[in-house]
């Protein structure tokens, strides 16, 4: 075991000095923690973010395709934690292999413990026709052979995923999750690492009279249960690992301790893996919190009391920083 820590030191050492590993595979917040708390913060700006809450275990992190990780855009890399970045490549291409020499250079050149998919959220592409079901289960199980190889070669904890709305598990326009997930069964080549979902609680009035951008009436407020309940039942039909990667709660205008709570519910929640008062399945990997403004509300952690109101030390800025320094 000394020899072979020594052996992946020297490695990791070397690689280092190409210029090959730009980030610490050592997590942020909570080392000891088996739910990661983790973030994304708008346009990659993490400065603010990084002074309200500090260091988070995990990263979000988006990009078209870039080379090499060096050359991804600064703000979309980070330089602690865990990595979950999505990347866009046809899937036609990759599931073939037409890209396979291109993946390998980037896989390489990323931290050990990147988690990386190829289009997350992938259901308005395939529904708008470009590309199939087939061809995006295709490509996500060949990138993740591909991984593979690359853990292989440098003993790296590197993952594939596959990142869903969390609507599609509970079949909004007639989605199904399954028609996204790749298993050898449908020809797919194989299966990933792990299914992770964009968990928001849906906007209601939002941006009109007396409800302004950023907040909510609390209208349809969803228990912890219910927002993550569909992607836990998938995770554990599927036998797989399990995250969230992007979570968005608006700032109710009746009440200002409702979002943070709903926020300590959410994480509790994943960390439980309980899909029962009788059954647990697993803990998810991690929880993180979508810090930006969409297309259908402003998400961010930084509104809060009276209304409207914004600071770095609101409450939901708190109670993130909290929860990523839990044990």
């Amino acid at each position: 075991m000394t020899g072979n820590r020594a052996l992946t030191a020297l490695i990791a050492t070397g690689l280092a000095l190409l210029g090959l590993l730009v980030t610490p595979t050592t997590a942020g917040a909570s080392p000891t923690s088996v739910t990661k708390i983790g973030a994304w913060s708008q346009f990659g700006s993490w400065t603010a973010f990084d002074a309200a809450v500090g260091p988070v275990d995990v990263y979000r992190g988006y990009g078209g395709w870039n080379a090499t990780w060096q050359q991804v855009p600064a703000g979309h890399r980070h330089s602690g934690g865990i990595n979950d970045f999505s990347f866009r490549l046809p899937p036609a291409q990759v599931a073939s292999g037409q890209q396979d020499a291109a993946l390998r250079t980037f896989i390489a050149s990323t931290p050990q413990n990147v988690v990386l998919t190829n289009h997350h959220e992938p259901e308005q592409e395939i529904q708008a026709g470009e590309f199939t079901f087939a061809q995006f289960r295709a490509a996500n199980a060949r990138l993740n052979r591909l991984v593979d190889e690359q853990n292989a070669q440098d003993g790296g904890t590197r993952k594939v995923s596959v990142v869903l709305m969390i609507s599609t598990f509970t079949g909004f326009q007639g989605r199904n999750a399954e028609n996204y997930w790749p298993t050898s069964a449908k020809g797919d080549g194989g299966t990933v690492d792990l299914i992770s979902a964009d968990v928001y609680a849906a906007p209601h009035a939002t941006g009109t009279a007396g409800v302004p951008l950023g907040y909510t009436d609390g209208v349809n407020w969803k228990s912890a249960a219910t927002l993550v309940r569909p992607v836990l039942n998938f995770a554990k039909l599927k036998a797989t690992d399990w995250a969230i990667s992007e979570l968005g709660i608006l700032e109710d205008v009746n009440d200002p301790n409702r979002r943070a709570q709903l926020m300590r519910d959410v994480v509790a929640y994943a960390q439980a893996g309980r899909l029962s008062a009788t059954s647990v399945y697993r803990p998810a990997l991690w929880v993180s919190y979508w810090n930006s403004k969409g297309g259908r509300a402003d998400w961010g952690l930084r509104f809060q009391h009276p209304v409207p109101s914004e600071s770095s030390t609101s409450l939901a800025f708190r109670t993130w920083r909290d929860l990523a320094n839990q044990p």
